[in-house]
């Protein structure tokens, strides 16, 4: 789990608001405003007053013009951040029954399966030590609170019932999206599209909104159910930040997937994840990485080249309209690659379905697990490379540069699949 680095009053304050208003709607309502701060400690009468004091134009909403006036009086009054979720103080058992099935297991938490009292809705719930560093894991929390889209995993409640925390999410336990995809007894490029299309639009909102996640990969495309191959969410934003331009200088993520501008040490911003998204689309289509080297070192250099070479056998089948914009998103300047927003409007989502029939043959499970095997070695042998990479972040040197393995204090409720 990384710290948020952010100093953009601007950028925090529309995070948070998107936070506390709870129904989507634009406006935060007097029962959403005190909902939310339910759970801080302060006297009904301060709230009741804070409330009126930010809803400048007494119409009994505050909108986000009225919070971001307020912004720097509402964070002194309350204690709160858009980063900083506080856990309720509750027993676990209360609202939720906590089963004996376990998701899945690490050095730092539980994932069980587990059901709300209320409704009988299946949950997981990750359960963690409470001496961990509860601001740690409550930043990934307000994130992921804001982000409110179908196409992002969904939190559910934040708890402390000492001696653990407890992060509840919906239960999402189809398994990775890529596996079933590429499994499917006729896969073609059209099937690879409806992947790409459906991560674009997932990260069109999150740009939209200023959140870069930072760690695309296939272990956080995961399906809702074994049913349905359409319903995806993404997955842990343990990685995840706010950005505004190439402001952003933690050099941060998975080895096979980081654009050559971390690589370089170079500020940066949400283009990474776009990046990242080429890369996918080139493991759906070629089965393969478009980058690869055992040796760490010689990785970096071939990312940092990005100069992509294309098997012959297994692209001459495909439409040019997929060559190009695998190449737009794999374009080496951040500056010059695509965004989500053009993506979407990219002619190969144009391009008629029958004319995207012809089988990908060449990509099978397998070869998707081969490379997220050979990237996770990649990872281990990293592990002891000096942790922060980027310039002057001294004060940040508990930043971790790569993504860890499954159920990390960072890592969304997500269940734990197999390499």
């Amino acid at each position: 789990m990384l710290t948020i680095q952010t100093s953009n009053p601007e950028l925090e304050a529309k995070c948070l608001f998107r936070t506390i208003d709870a129904d989507g709607s634009g406006a935060v309502c007097h029962e959403e405003f005190h909902a939310h701060l339910a759970d801080f400690g302060l006297p009904e009468q301060e709230i009741e007053s804070l409330f009126f004091e930010i809803d400048k134009d007494k119409d009994g909403l505050i909108d986000l013009s009225e919070f971001e006036s307020a912004y720097t009086r509402y964070t002194q009054c309350t204690n709160d951040s858009a980063f900083s979720v506080l856990p309720s103080q509750v027993k676990v058992s209360e609202s939720y029954i906590v089963t004996d099935e376990l998701l899945g297991e690490g050095g730092f938490a539980m994932v069980y399966k587990g059901t709300v009292r209320k409704t009988g809705e299946a949950v997981a719930i990750k359960q963690m030590s409470d001496d961990q560093d509860c601001k740690l894991i409550s930043q990934e929390v307000g994130l992921l609170k804001s982000c409110q889209h179908p196409g992002v995993i969904g939190f559910v409640d934040f708890i402390h019932d000492a001696p653990s925390y407890y992060m509840v999410t919906e239960l999402v336990d189809g398994g990775e999206l890529f596996d079933r995809i590429v499994s499917k007894e006729h896969y073609a490029e059209v099937d690879a599209r409806k992947v790409i299309h459906r991560l674009l639009q997932v990260t069109e909102h999150l740009h939209s909104i200023n959140i870069v996640h930072r760690d695309y990969k296939p272990e956080n495309l995961l399906l809702k159910s074994m049913h349905d191959d359409s319903d995806m969410r993404l997955c842990d934003f343990g990685f995840a930040t706010l950005a505004k331009g190439r402001s952003i200088t933690q050099v941060v993520g998975t080895p096979g997937y980081m654009a050559p501008e971390l690589l370089h040490e170079k500020p940066y911003g949400v283009e990474v994840d776009l990046w990242a998204t080429g890369v996918l689309m080139f493991m759906l289509i070629e089965g393969a990485a478009p980058f690869y080297d055992e040796d760490p070192d010689k990785l970096d250099a071939l990312v940092k080249r990005a100069v992509l070479d294309f098997d012959p056998e297994m692209w001459s089948a495909v439409s040019p309209e997929a060559k190009d914009l695998v190449s737009l998103l794999l374009h080496r300047a951040p500056h010059m690659r695509i965004t989500a927003q053009q993506a979407l409007k990219h002619k190969w989502f144009a391009e008629l379905e029958e004319n995207l029939q012809q089988p990908l043959g060449g990509v099978t499970r397998d070869k998707i697990k081969s490379v997220k095997r050979n990237f996770a070695r990649i990872r281990m042998r990293t592990a002891g490379r000096s942790i922060m990479m980027a310039r002057g972040l001294s004060s940040l040197s508990s930043t971790s540069r790569f993504s860890s393995g499954p159920l990390s204090p960072g890592m969304s409720l997500s269940p734990c699949v197999s390499p």
